[in-house]
């Protein structure tokens, strides 16, 4: 069983990469060597030097797994066969990201094997340097296999994606990209001591993918799609500028800017609705530009930040779902879920009463929308008909009311019947508001087609001096028509 062990990172220049104490464990201390691959730029110097060393391209030949390689290679690693102290030269910076070494450390800890890690100057700042460029907020480097997400390029910042093992990984990396940078987006292509100036849709078009290639992404031009939610910021930022900016931008206000939210979000419904999906891309998006209005407003009166907005919203989520955060058990049905909403949301706000929860609804909801919740909350308490039918008897009941009521009674009755409608709708799992809209939709439609049918017949008359009969004909026809398309 190994000794001790030592990990030592060799650059992309081999021996003027080494740090002069990981030079000192490779040349002098006289341990065990072991080189991922032949190809290690420093294979060349051991042999000059008459050290003997181990490698493990062997495992590379019969591994195609990633994971699984490192494993492999880690069990080579620790072969039992190995005695004394040995030293692990890995490609590029071994504290950044490689997976090997995440294993070697791992496995050396439950052995009770002592490691010592000897850094290297990393892949990506040395070409950065090799390509005459500065890099004021650093590099980000990724083992190709490790670029799982858009998530980890910041298309701001330099970025490094190192040991491009095979093409057609780097073909899954472009495709990545492609949602981050320009598809002509430059970058540097460095395989076998050169660098090459390339479009990001070459990258896997050349020659030279080993474990020692790699390729440098320096930042995108500001405002230049694809685009992401700082682009948006930024240009909301501009927006309100008053060097250069838009003075109706700069004039608005979180009060005045109200109406457009609500416009906004009955659009985005509609589009919903329609199911088109490039009218929901743009209306969600319109959406968003309020939420970022709202809060690039609020920063400059030092009220809140889009920071605050989303840590405020991922603490609720993250509170509300201890089912799913947490360690809360039991929780597997919808209904249960919405149960414990509430409860969490009343401990929240520390109100015990459903009372309270109902009179904090806002004002401006839509009337419908809020007596389907205020019903909802009441059912929460008990207050609600065993079933459906018992609702529909109730609502029958407030319809003939309204017939013998007298006219100064006849709004107040009305009210109950639109209300008891709603709670035979909420009974049914419909909600009032989206049945309501679908109905008025389907109205204007048929409408809409039997004024144009009308007039193309009668073109020298007027609808309204029409027998309703008369005008039916055509109210029937375009509801055909409709329901044939």
């Amino acid at each position: 069983m190994i000794k001790a062990l030592s990990i030592v990172g060799v650059g992309p220049k081999g021996m003027d990469s080494l740090s002069y104490a990981g030079y000192k464990e490779i040349f002098e201390s006289g341990k065990n060597i072991i080189l991922t691959t032949a190809k290690c730029p420093i294979a060349r110097n051991l042999e000059e030097n008459g050290i003997e060393f181990n490698v493990l391209d062997e495992v590379f030949e019969v591994t195609e797994d990633y994971d699984a390689l490192s494993s492999r290679m880690c069990d080579v690693v620790f072969d039992e066969n190995k005695k004394g102290e040995w030293v692990l030269c890995v490609l590029g910076e071994p504290t950044l990201g490689e997976s090997l070494v995440e294993e070697v450390l791992f496995k050396s800890k439950a052995l009770n094997i002592p490691v010592k890690i000897f850094s290297c100057v990393p892949l990506g700042a040395s070409l950065i340097g090799e390509c005459g460029m500065v890099a004021p907020q650093g590099v980000t480097e990724i083992p190709l296999a490790r670029a799982e997400s858009p998530k980890q390029f910041n298309k701001r910042a330099w970025c490094a994606v190192t040991s491009l093992y095979n093409k057609l990984a780097v073909s899954s990396l472009k495709l990545m990209l492609y949602s981050v940078y320009p598809e002509e987006h430059e970058v540097y292509f460095c395989a076998r001591g050169k660098i090459s100036r390339v479009p990001l849709y070459e990258i896997d078009r050349l020659h030279g993918y080993s474990w020692s290639s790699a390729i440098l992404i320096p930042p995108a031009e500001p405002l230049v799609a694809p685009f992401d939610i700082t682009d948006l910021c930024d240009i909301m930022v501009k927006l309100r500028s008053p060097e250069g900016g838009c003075p109706w931008d700069r004039e608005q206000t979180s009060l005045t800017l109200r109406q457009y939210l609500i416009e906004e979000a009955h659009e985005a419904v509609q589009a919903i609705t329609n199911g088109d999906v490039d009218e929901i891309t743009e209306e969600l998006g319109d959406v968003l530009l309020q939420v970022v209005f709202h809060a690039d407003i609020a920063k400059d009166m030092t009220l809140y930040t889009l920071t605050d907005v989303i840590n405020a919203v991922c603490l609720k989520m993250i509170h509300r779902h201890p089912h799913v955060f947490g360690s809360l058990q039991g929780v597997s049905t919808s209904e249960k879920v919405l149960e414990n909403w509430e409860a969490i949301k009343r401990d929240e706000k520390k109100t015990s009463l459903v009372s309270d929860s109902i009179n904090s609804l806002p004002e401006s909801m839509e009337t419908l929308l809020k007596a389907y919740k205020v019903q909802k909350k009441a059912a929460g308490a008990g207050m609600d008909f065993k079933c459906g039918e018992d609702a529909l008897k109730a609502l029958i009941s407030e319809v003939e009311e309204l017939k013998a009521a007298p006219e100064d009674k006849m709004e107040d009755e009305a009210g109950d019947v639109i209300f008891s409608l709603v709670n035979v709708l909420r009974h049914m799992g419909i909600n009032p508001e989206i049945a309501l809209q679908g109905a008025v939709d389907k109205f204007s439609r048929r409408f809409t087609l039997t004024e144009k049918l009308f007039y193309e017949e009668n073109p020298d008359k007027k609808m309204s001096d029409e027998p309703i009969e008369a005008l039916d004909v055509y109210w029937d026809k375009a509801k055909k028509l409709l329901q044939n398309r």
